[in-house]
């Protein structure tokens, strides 16, 4: 060690030392914590939630330049499978501090045990890399459950010295940094916890601000108080009242909103009182309008997750965009400075959710996301009512959980409080994609199901029974009548795991329990955020698209929110010029489908997240929402057409991008798998130019546009010369022209003019070969060859999705061929009619499919004709499925979906024999393909036509698609490589 450092570590070691330590009072008046995760009391702080997480800052301290901390803490056990955690720590806030910690490493890495002392400094993690250290010392023995370690942190004017005691009192850890750049370097004595439970006990600190008084002896290394306290901001066992928030100076003036671009977003002559904060307002021209601190009508135009580090990526163990970043910029401060001229040369006004604090107050406004559902949700099965799987659309929480509120306003104290003066600030997302609809997606009764199914001493389930008690008047026989149980009491309702559905009564009980859960999730966040802020917007809870949310959620979001936000994932027609919510017949324009939510919701509405993946960025893009296009070009040109059509919408704010950055191409993380060209920048910090020069052209008009009175959308030309037909052709047509020059065993077969009754000897071509199957067979074909070989390919049969009487779906296959006619249907075509049946619960019914067989090709041009209810009772259809099955177990590597011109597709592939077998959807079509296999390899070949409403068909009544419903099936040798090579055949056919 050289003398300076040795000189600088000496000094900053004695005047640590000089401050003296006394007893931290472990009443939990005196601690900002997450009730969820701490337990104060006479002995110490416990942690009892292995899964929560959490940082408790001792708030009778004041931020302190010398300050000091000591625990023992007593590790017991660890829950999930992450990095786990338990700290004594110097903070700041939430997003800068240090810790001094124990530490388990995730399954992965052993669960190796070992300690550290790092630094969160910006919101990112171990930012101490930047600073000398002036010494460290590390013991060979780690740390065990079940034993007391003493943990010490201090902090001084030129340095922070950590220092961990094994049971013995032999040394683990001491190690000291300097302050030789940017560093935390004044805080509040703090504990901190994730993935354990234990107890911290013997808590001491000990704080001098740089105001104290002269330096008194230094104290004992014991834990024994000293004689005298060395200033008046010592600690004591009787805190003042912790002291107000101090915050970031504020600007003199709001953002102005100008651009380089010439201020597009700003509309000239929407003008309001200037209130010093953003507001939105119904103005006289028709129009929501987000209006400024100044009171000037804005359109807001955000880009979500603009950050330095960009994507965390778990198989690389780094975020490769931050650690890019690192090498190109001298500094955080011109990364800042370069991002912030580029969003504004790009016309943007807004930072959307996740955005780095860095870029606040330089002239964008900015967003807080709070988490508040999707943290509780995270803490355990007593705070869930659907688990919180570490991914979207999963999480839904608890919120009849007696610590639920107390939870909310201590999130809103946390991030709401410190901004409430704050001009800059838009608002505070409450959430992001909750699970609205429990596991069943859209559905009204998903939550009241997933209640049901939780333990007997669960909080929403004794809410749940007290909610039906208080609907039904306390009469246990009128709830038995509705439901056709048996119960002799509500309290016997703990029992049960799942109550029936299906009838209206049942529905509408189940909806008026999702109307409590909506209400209450609301009516709390809302207060918190609006009683520790009340000058700033609450910006809804981000829905998950229009589909999955249940109406009445959005009426109630509308009731308590400010904004109502939703994140979606349209599909883009590039030619015709149109969005609509799918592609096909079914598809609806956006401006229509967001209308009917904003009527519900009665309030302005912001999409929060939307994108349009390109697969020319070279990433894999297979996971992940959102429309691919094949080039950089057609994602621009998607993109303006859907950015152009949220201008228009009267009730629109506006929009968030999703996002700044591509996603790393190994994917984020094993929940969370996404791996897309969603950037508006790659990973290397390079513009996409043709999606933000539209951007930036777009956004010059983006305020005048919104002033426009409604106009036709224009049909642009097509983007390339051979774009593909929008309506898929007839079956019929595919397999005509798919026909290849009649063999003289064709023209036989065509010659002959089968009528649809004569017998049904075996279709036949140079491709495919059809048996076992006709009047009495269980499957529609039981076997299905290649002409000349022998070796079965698969099956094929018809299967149906319906909804059973509680609202539940079946699956129910065919099980008897009741009809089978064969005949030519054109020159070189077969056409095999079929109609099975199948019963589901007590239901009776057929199917009818046509098999269309091309002369010459391997092909099955499979549609689904109707169903026919042949039971007594209704039926209620929601999807035709095409099934082809066999023995294989593997499914070729996969490729990106939703991709513009390309039809979906799966198959089956035998490694053995290298054959394959699979369907082709024509693109554009209502018709899904996805071939997949479950966690005990069963097949499941979902090519599926599914209905957008379930359609009740009375005994004797017919369902008919009002559009062919249909697939190419195919089969052949060659493995993943020929079937590529066979939907490109199928996709020049269907072209053609």
């Amino acid at each position: 060690m050289n003398v300076l450092v040795w000189l600088a570590a000496t000094m900053g070691a004695v005047s640590a030392a000089q401050i003296e330590l006394r007893p931290l009072d472990a009443g939990r008046d005196n601690w900002f914590a997450d009730p969820l995760v701490w337990r104060f009391g006479a002995e110490g702080v416990t942690c009892e939630n292995a899964l929560a997480r959490g940082l408790a800052v001792f708030e009778a301290a004041p931020l302190a330049e010398r300050v000091r901390v000591e625990a023992v803490f007593t590790p017991r056990a660890t829950g999930g499978d992450d990095w786990c955690i338990a700290a004594v720590a110097l903070a700041e806030d939430e997003g800068n501090f240090w810790h001094l910690a124990l530490v388990q490493a995730p399954e992965a890495r052993g669960r190796r045990h070992s300690v550290e002392l790092a630094e969160m400094r910006d919101g990112d993690w171990l930012a101490q890399r930047n600073l000398n250290i002036a010494f460290e010392e590390r013991g060979a023995q780690p740390w065990a459950f079940g034993q007391r370690h003493r943990l010490a942190l201090e902090m001084d004017a030129s340095g922070l010295t950590g220092t961990v005691l094994g049971p013995d009192g032999g040394v683990l850890l001491r190690q000291r940094f300097l302050f030789s750049g940017p560093a935390v370097t004044r805080a509040r004595p703090a504990l901190r916890i994730g993935g354990f439970t234990g107890e911290f006990h013997a808590l001491h600190a000990g704080w001098a601000t740089q105001s104290a008084s002269a330096p008194t002896p230094p104290a004992s290394a014991s834990t024994s108080p000293a004689s005298a306290p060395t200033s008046s901001a010592s600690a004591s066992t009787s805190p003042a009242a912790p002291p107000a928030p101090t915050l970031p100076p504020a600007p003199t003036l709001p953002p102005p909103y100008t651009d380089a671009a010439g201020g597009g977003a700003v509309a000239p002559g929407v003008r309001a009182r200037a209130s010093g904060f953003f507001r939105v307002a119904h103005m006289p021209d028709g129009h929501w309008w987000t209006l400024d601190p100044l009171g000037r009508g804005i359109v807001l135009l955000g880009v979500d997750h603009v950050s330095f580090r960009g994507h965390w990526c778990e198989a690389l163990g780094y975020a490769p965009h931050g650690r890019k970043n690192e090498k190109k910029y001298a500094s955080r401060a011109a990364w800042a400075d370069e991002t912030l001229g580029r969003l504004k040369q790009w016309g943007f006004t807004l930072l959307g959710a996740g955005c780095d604090p860095q870029l606040r107050h330089r002239g964008l406004a900015h967003c807080e996301f709070l988490g508040i559902g999707d943290q509780f949700s995270a803490a355990g099965d007593a705070c869930d009512i659907t688990p919180n799987e570490r991914r979207p659309c999963t999480a839904f929480p608890n919120v009849f959980h007696p610590d639920f509120e107390v939870f909310a306003r201590h999130v809103a104290r946390a991030k709401c409080r410190t901004a409430r003066d704050d001009p800059w600030l838009l608002g505070h997302f409450i959430d992001n994609e909750l699970a609205w609809w429990g596991r069943a997606w859209g559905s009204e009764a998903g939550l009241f199901d997933a209640v049901m199914k939780k333990p007997a001493a669960h909080t929403a389930k004794t809410a749940l029974a007290g909610f039906l008690a208080a609907r039904f008047d306390g009469d246990i026989a009128a709830l038995n009548a509705v439901f056709g149980t048996t119960l002799r009491d509500f309290d016997e309702l703990s029992t049960l795991h799942a109550l029936p559905g299906g009838a209206p009564a049942r529905n509408e009980t189940k909806r008026a329990f999702l109307a409590l859960v909506a209400e209450r999730y609301f009516a709390i966040t809302t207060r918190a955020i609006r009683e520790a802020d009340p000058n700033h917007l609450v910006l809804g809870a981000r829905f998950a698209g229009t589909d999955s949310t249940p109406p009445l959620v959005w009426e109630i979001a509308g009731r308590h929110c400010d904004v109502v936000t939703f994140n979606v994932y349209p599909m883009a027609d590039l030619d015709t010029g149109r969005v609509l919510t799918r592609l096909g017949k079914n598809g609806e324009p956006v401006a229509a489908h967001f209308a009917t939510f904003h009527a519900l919701a009665r309030r302005p509405l912001l999409v929060t997240e939307w994108s349009f993946p390109a697969l020319d960025a070279g990433l894999p893009s297979l996971h992940g929402a959102g429309q691919r296009f094949p080039t950089q070009t057609q994602r621009a040109h998607a993109s303006r057409l859907f950015a152009r059509e949220m201008l228009a919408m009267p009730f629109l704010l506006g929009y968030d991008y999703f996002m700044w950055v591509d996603e790393p191409a190994p994917g984020v993380s094993t929940a969370n798998p996404e791996d897309s060209n969603y950037g508006l920048i790659n990973e290397d910090g390079e513009p996409y130019a043709p999606l933000t020069g539209m951007f930036a052209n777009l956004h010059r008009e983006a305020a005048a546009r919104r002033l426009e009175p409604p106009t036709p959308t224009p049909t642009p030309q097509p983007t390339t010369t051979d774009a593909p037909a929008r309506e898929p052709p007839p079956p019929l047509a595919v397999a005509l022209k798919a026909a290849l020059p009649t063999t003289e065993n064709n023209r036989a077969a065509s010659a002959s003019k089968r009528a649809d009754t004569a017998p049904c000897p075996p279709p036949r071509s140079t491709g495919l070969r059809l048996d076992d199957y006709g009047e009495g067979k269980h499957k529609m074909v039981g076997r299905v060859t290649l002409a000349g070989d022998e070796r079965t390919v698969g099956q094929y049969n018809a299967m149906i999705r319906t909804l059973d009487a509680d609202g539940r779906n079946r699956w129910t296959a065919t099980r008897r061929v009741t009809h089978a006619a064969a005949r030519a249907a054109g020159d070189g075509v077969t056409l095999l009619t079929l109609t099975a049946a199948g019963e589901t619960d007590g239901c009776a019914f057929e199917v009818t499919h046509r098999l269309y067989q091309p002369a010459g090709r391997a092909w099955l041009i499979a549609e689904a004709v109707g169903v026919r209810n042949t039971g007594n009772t209704p039926l209620c259809l929601k999807g035709l499925y095409f099934r082809l099955e066999n023995t294989s177990r593997k499914t070729p590597p996969p490729s990106a979906p939703n991709v513009w011109g390309e039809p979906q597709s799966g198959c089956w592939l035998d490694t053995a024999t290298d054959l394959f077998f699979g369907a082709v959807a024509p693109w554009g079509s209502d018709t899904q393909v996805h071939f997949w296999l479950d966690a005990e390899g069963g097949q499941h070949p979902d090519a599926r036509l599914e209905l957008d409403a379930p359609v009740e068909l009375a005994p004797g009544a017919v369902f008919t698609p009002s559009a062919p419903a249909y697939v190419i099936c195919a089969a052949g040798r060659g493995g993943a490589e020929a079937w590529r090579e066979e939907i490109e055949t199928i996709k020049r056919v269907l072209e053609k």
